[in-house]
């Protein structure tokens, strides 16, 4: 079986998946392209850097040499979709990020044609346009081989945006260090930690969608109690928002109160630090950060979402109980930082850290 990995991601996610993978199958039954040089693992020897394949006419023109088609993000917009030919759609399982399924909608930022483009996108002529080109594509997609999730509430959408027939397999994104027993270890650690300050994660990168700013101004009510707020810039946040986020937190803080982290730390490291934080706010409604809040959950963390939220929704699918972000700023502090209950091992969601099961998930994509 001849497997094509197109990855748009430079991301630690795609090469850990690229070293199980490359563990469990002959190197030369899976070849993995990059889209550029960023993070690049130049130790594979089934690995390339080519942005051609990144094209749709290219796949179209390529596809024959290969049995699967794995897209690891569907980095094709609803046009490039469309551009697909039947055989090449029929090859291709994109396995999801989360972003590219739920798409968050951009609102419009200072600039007046920004706010024309986000006005005409609510004209009844531009609502029939896109229903019209949402069905299209839903067709198009419903001929992939599948949609791979990691995540069991994406299905529920997957369904209602493409339809009862697309074919949804489980493929997640994993490796042996997010296996059950580095994930017990953090549990441990998490528990074992003894501090007076209150640790506040809010969001997990740079993106604007977390709303740093906003939640800056929501945790002030707290400013003299005894916090410290933890905001991850170390990717996805250019020079230009870190230093208005940096900016907004002196204006709000004094410098003791929140550390801005700029630096990607080594994954461990990371990992290490989570065990460090008693709340966690990732106040989106798509999906993304499954890696961390799984993680923090698992760990005993207090997790803040979105109540209208994928996360917030699949959490509780998945047997645990989550927190409206909402609320934070206009209850008390003692109701705000109350320890929330740590969840039982065997909780659905938990299923992510059983390494044995990832596997045989993986062998049935790339076998099949």
């Amino acid at each position: 079986m001849r497997n094509l990995h197109l990855m748009s991601m430079p991301s630690g996610f795609n090469t850990s998946l690229m070293d199980v993978i490359n563990e469990l199958f002959p190197h030369e039954d899976n070849y993995f392209v990059w889209k550029n040089e960023k993070n690049f693992p130049h130790r594979f020897d089934n690995a390339v850097i080519d942005p051609k394949w990144f094209n749709p006419e290219y796949i179209n023109a390529h596809h024959e040499g290969w049995d699967q088609i794995f897209l690891h993000e569907l980095f094709l917009n609803d046009q490039q979709i469309l551009l697909l030919n039947d055989d090449t759609a029929k090859k291709i399982t994109w396995v999801v990020w989360g972003h590219d399924l739920y798409r968050p909608v951009k609102k419009p930022q200072n600039s007046v044609r920004s706010v024309l483009k986000y006005l005409y996108k609510r004209t009844k002529y531009y609502a029939g346009y896109l229903t019209g080109l949402r069905r299209r594509v839903a067709r198009k997609v419903g001929q992939f081989r599948r949609i791979a999730i990691g995540f069991p509430y994406d299905e529920a959408f997957i369904r209602k945006k493409y339809g009862n027939k697309v074919c949804v397999a489980y493929g997640p994104y994993f490796s042996r260090q997010t296996a059950r027993p580095s994930a017990d270890r953090l549990r441990r650690l998490h528990q074992e930690q003894s501090h007076d300050v209150v640790n506040i994660l809010v969001g997990h990168c740079g993106a604007r969608f977390i709303q740093h700013e906003k939640y800056l101004r929501k945790l002030s009510a707290y400013k003299n109690e005894n916090i410290h707020i933890y905001l991850v810039l170390s990717y996805l946040a250019s020079e230009k928002r870190i230093a208005e986020i940096s900016r907004i937190a002196g204006q709000l803080f004094t410098r003791d109160r929140y550390t801005i982290l700029t630096d990607l730390m080594p994954r461990d490291d990371y990992y290490d630090f989570l065990t460090t934080i008693d709340i966690a706010i990732f106040p989106f409604r798509h999906q993304s950060a499954l890696g961390n809040t799984k993680r923090l959950a698992y760990m005993g963390a207090k997790l803040y979402f979105d109540p209208k939220g994928v996360l917030a929704k699949g959490f509780l699918q998945g047997g645990v109980k989550t927190y409206n972000c909402h609320k934070i700023g206009r209850i008390s502090f003692e109701e705000f930082c109350k320890k929330a209950d740590l969840p039982e091992t065997d909780r659905p969601l938990f299923d992510a850290f059983d390494y044995g099961h990832n596997v045989q998930a993986w062998k049935t994509l790339l076998s099949e």
